[in-house]
């Protein structure tokens, strides 16, 4: 990698090569509004692709998205947890946030996507339970160490739960709610990229984040010619090519 410069070669669905240049504080988001440029596709219908990253790269995300597990709770207490355990019959967006919550750290228990306005899934009682402050806090922090238990079918099932909860699932939305309920909308958001990370690790295939550096996905040790980071670009089903 030259000083200051990183070579990204993009191949797109064509096989055609796309040859890009990225400063290494560059943002893949940056890299995604270039190739919206260059390209003529939506930064939206955009999934970048790294195949067969190296340990060090997959090393280096898994840090990465600690620290980001860490962030997206570091602001809870226990007494805010202690009060949301103590809520009788809270609105229905409240219920379903924490059965996803709970899909997630309860793997091998039922959990149902498309009962987010019924009462299927975890019951709210269920979600109390869960809500002991100390190992609630803790579960939410070690999310990372124990996602080796997590099925890709559950990550997808919670995916699709938050798809049909539509524009009820952003954060200004649920911060009208409480303040915990937009931690727990962080963590969500943090959590499927973990599981959605060990999954494709296993493969040695790992998706680009908008929000990362684009420094990370590079492997300085490793020997190479020509681009200092090679991706693949896939298009959105339904969008232009």
């Amino acid at each position: 990698m030259e000083s200051g410069i990183i070579r990204v070669a993009v191949k797109k669905m064509s096989g055609e090569l796309l040859e890009l240049e990225m400063k290494p504080d560059d943002l893949v988001s940056t890299l995604q509004r270039e190739i919206a440029t260059q390209v003529g596709v939506q930064v939206a219908h955009q999934r970048l692709w790294l195949n067969h990253a190296s340990p060090s790269v997959l090393t280096r995300q898994g840090c990465v998205l600690a620290e980001e597990l860490h962030r997206s709770v570091e602001m809870l207490d226990r007494n805010m947890i202690s009060q949301m355990k103590t809520l009788a019959k809270p609105p229905q967006v409240v219920v379903t946030v924490f059965n996803m919550v709970h899909a997630l750290l309860n793997p091998t228990m039922p959990f149902d996507p498309e009962a987010v306005d019924g009462d299927d899934g975890a019951s709210w009682t269920q979600c109390q339970k869960m809500l002991n402050p100390h190992v609630f806090l803790k579960s939410l922090a070690r999310f990372l160490d124990e996602v080796d238990n997590l099925p890709k079918e559950r990550v997808e099932s919670v995916q699709k739960c938050i798809d049909l909860l539509g524009d009820a699932f952003s954060r200004d939305h649920l911060e009208r709610f409480s303040f915990v309920l937009s931690m727990m909308y962080d963590w969500l958001v943090v959590a499927l990229k973990v599981g959605n990370f060990k999954h494709a690790s296993e493969s040695s295939a790992l998706q680009l984040e908008a929000t990362q550096p684009v420094c990370i996905h590079v492997d300085e040790e490793a020997p190479r010619e020509g681009a200092d980071l090679s991706i693949d670009l896939i298009v959105a089903s339904g969008s232009p090519r």
